[in-house]
């Protein structure tokens, strides 16, 4: 179920780069989702402690 759900986050930040890339969103909304990545990331890394 992790996997599918990190799968699934990819994907979005894929739709977002290219989105951005292609003028339809901003830069700023990138930046949103690097950050929200960077705190999935820290979940992982804490699930993955215990």
């Amino acid at each position: 179920d992790l996997r599918w759900e990190v799968h699934k986050i990819g994907v979005n930040i894929n739709q977002i780069a290219r989105s951005v890339n292609a003028g339809i969103a901003r830069a700023e909304d990138a930046k949103r989702g690097l950050f929200l990545l960077d705190q999935v990331y820290e979940l992982m890394y804490q699930i993955a402690k215990k």
